[in-house]
């Protein structure tokens, strides 16, 4: 065998072995996030004579915010905490976005702060997983409230 040759050789064995490697090491995602959004379930809400879709389990998005400034240990328990800066930026988060437009902008019906931290914020957080007593919600709107 002459150099050319062993050259040749050796770089149809470069190739073989790249190709390889880049299909052992190539993980494709795309198809399984597609299988995944076709089992997906949603919870429909109707809140002023509107329906609403949020998803069955927690998006990834709200989750990481959810975590990182809203459950936190206090001694040897976790506690949900609401930070005062946070509160607009959770509600975006959770809920669809016409949903947060239309309560925002509801004048007629007058969705209250109580009921938006009673009523929905626990059901929600509840079907994700996550219990949150309406009474300490309560507690929080009113400690929220005074400080404000």
């Amino acid at each position: 065998m002459n150099n050319d040759e062993r050259i040749k050789y050796l770089n149809e064995k470069h190739k073989e072995i790249s190709d390889r490697q880049e299909k052992e090491l190539y993980i494709d995602f795309d198809e399984a996030l597609q299988d995944e959004q076709k089992k997906e379930e949603y919870i429909t809400i109707k809140l002023l004579n509107k329906k609403y879709k949020i998803p069955s389990k927690m998006p990834f998005n709200f989750s990481t915010f959810f975590l990182r400034y809203c459950y936190k240990r206090v001694g040897k328990k976790y506690a949900v905490v609401m930070p005062e800066e946070k509160m607009q930026e959770f509600l975006e988060l959770m809920l669809p976005k016409q949903l947060f437009i239309d309560i925002y902008k509801s004048k007629e019906q007058c969705i209250s702060t109580e009921f938006i931290w009673g009523k929905i914020v626990p059901k929600i957080m509840s079907l994700w997983g996550y219990d949150i007593n309406p009474e300490k919600a309560k507690e929080l709107e009113k400690k929220m409230l005074s400080q404000g």
